[in-house]
């Protein structure tokens, strides 16, 4: 019983300390100790979440349906902007350059976010289709639904940017 709770302790300082590593990254108004307060603080009150719903397994579910909504769409889009519209051809020192290759429209790649939003939108009207949400899941269809709105897209913004 020692070495668990040994364990799930060692493993939760580690999360902790990369959520709070990536709040200061993110913020930069933070320093390290107070962004691990803060995140400590939330994770205890998110840790209270499934007292209030009817399961764990429902909160753990939801939670799983949450990432595969959000990051399945995002990682298509990375996968296919790599090997499909930028040919794995990325020109490392544009990537922080104001104006750079990859600036796009001051610095959002709009073709990036409608794909994601409408691939998010798409996840939520195959879960509720039984046949789809049961056998192959929401998604890997999402995931193809982003990756084809974003080539699409793509192919467009790049004809608008050479026409210009």
């Amino acid at each position: 019983m020692l070495v668990i709770i040994i364990t799930s302790t060692t493993a939760n300082a580690v999360n902790l300390m990369s959520a709070g590593s990536a709040l200061t990254n993110m913020t930069k108004k933070f320093s390290l100790r107070a962004s691990l307060i803060i995140v400590t603080i939330v994770s205890v009150f998110v840790t209270f979440i499934p007292l209030f719903y009817s399961t764990f397994l429902d909160v753990f579910t939801a939670f799983l349906d949450g990432i595969g909504m959000v990051l399945g769409p995002e990682i298509a889009i990375f996968l296919v902007d790599f090997y499909f519209v930028q040919h794995q051809n990325y020109l490392s020192d544009q990537f922080t350059r104001k104006n750079g290759a990859y600036w796009y429209s001051n610095g959002i790649n709009w073709s990036a976010i409608i794909s994601w939003a409408l691939a998010v939108c798409g996840y939520w009207i195959i879960k509720q289709i039984p046949v789809l949400a049961d056998t192959v899941g929401a998604t890997p269809l999402a995931m193809l639904l982003a990756a084809v709105i974003y080539i699409c897209l793509s192919k467009f913004a790049k004809k608008e940017r050479l026409t210009n």
